[in-house]
């Protein structure tokens, strides 16, 4: 989980003052594509951060939703990090098929929700979601968890030949999503 260049195309992060300073900036992959395609703040001042990466390596920590590459092309994959940039933690999130993570959003209570769409038949859902069966196609991914990544809510979404585009918004008041 280095800040440096490991892969074949890794995400990063860069923190800027309001001026437009440059504070830092970090990557953030493994061993092989890594993409970040959304990021949100928490009251703390953490940021967090999801996308979609084929590293078999060099993303899950010790405190991980999920700590092992599950996918055939790409997983989900997304991080914490303190608001000087050290990397808190972070984990995969997918099934064993094509995932990704497209947005990401945090509740002033600092719970984490994602989604995204895949292909992967399991390991997205948990019992007691709304839709806990893989229809076909890609479907769309809505997870919410809190700050520890111990996901507590996941659920996949029917969605028309691939239609789902994979955005999350949180309604700061009333706590919907």
């Amino acid at each position: 989980l280095s800040p440096n260049y490991s892969g074949t195309r890794d995400g990063f992060i860069t923190k800027f003052t309001a001026s437009g300073t440059r504070l830092w900036g970090r990557y953030f992959g493994g061993n092989a594509i890594d993409q970040l395609w959304s990021c949100d703040t928490d009251i703390a001042g953490s940021i967090h951060v999801c996308g979609s990466t084929s590293s078999t390596s060099g993303i899950a920590t010790n405190v991980a939703h999920q700590a092992l590459y599950g996918g055939v092309y790409s997983d989900g994959y997304f991080g914490r990090f303190k608001p000087d940039g050290t990397l808190m933690n972070a984990s995969y999130y997918g099934g064993a098929d094509t995932d990704f993570l497209n947005s990401i959003a945090v509740t002033p209570g600092a719970t984490i929700h994602v989604a995204g769409k895949g292909y992967s038949g399991n390991n997205i859902s948990t019992t007691g979601a709304w839709s806990t069966n893989y229809q076909g196609s890609y479907e769309g991914i809505l997870a919410s968890m809190c700050t520890t990544q111990e996901a507590w809510v996941t659920t996949t979404l029917e969605t028309c030949a691939g239609a789902a585009d994979g955005s999350i918004a949180v309604q700061l008041t009333g706590g919907g999503i």
